[in-house]
């Protein structure tokens, strides 16, 4: 090393153009505003819009937190219940495209993710949610099971170890 601290061969830093600073604190600052608008944004659909314009009625919070329980024990349950039909499907859709299958078991999926909404809404006297609600519900909630990757199925692509080259 040299006296410098730095390494020799290495070429000497410049220092940031006017221009560069300029640019570098703008896309800063507007990231900053996008940020801020994003949050304010999500608190307000959040307690006011999304439930309003979904149709979605409550009579406290607590009741939410109620109805959001039930529907991750349901989900529970239902999990293992689907279990054997998916497997009689995959036997059955063996020799079919695998878009196919995964069109037929989505279908299930959304079917009695649907039964098991609607009888928790009208289980719970507190959380109202309208038909169109339940069906908007239960495709987000399946869009998001679909499109999170499961850390599961991702240990065995990597069992010889991670993937060479560069990220």
């Amino acid at each position: 090393m040299s006296d410098s601290g730095k390494t020799p061969g290495t070429p000497p830093e410049e220092p940031m153009s006017f221009k560069d600073k300029t640019l570098a604190v703008s896309v800063f600052a507007l990231f900053l505003v996008f940020v801020l608008i994003f949050v304010l944004a999500a608190v307000f659909f959040l307690f006011t819009g999304t439930f309003h314009l979904l149709g979605i009625e409550y009579d406290s919070w607590r009741s939410v937190f109620v109805f959001i329980g039930a529907g991750l024990v349901s989900d529970l349950v239902l999990g293992l219940l689907l279990l054997f039909p998916k497997v009689l499907c995959t036997l059955y859709f063996a020799r079919s495209p695998r878009w196919q299958l995964f069109l037929f078991l989505l279908l299930l999926q959304f079917t009695f993710d649907l039964i098991s909404v609607h009888y928790i809404d009208e289980w719970m006297d507190g959380v109202t949610i309208g038909s169109g609600a339940e069906a908007a519900f239960v495709l987000i909630m399946l869009a998001l099971d679909k499109l999170i990757p499961d850390r599961k199925k991702e240990k065995g692509k990597w069992a010889q170890g991670p993937p060479q080259g560069r990220f």
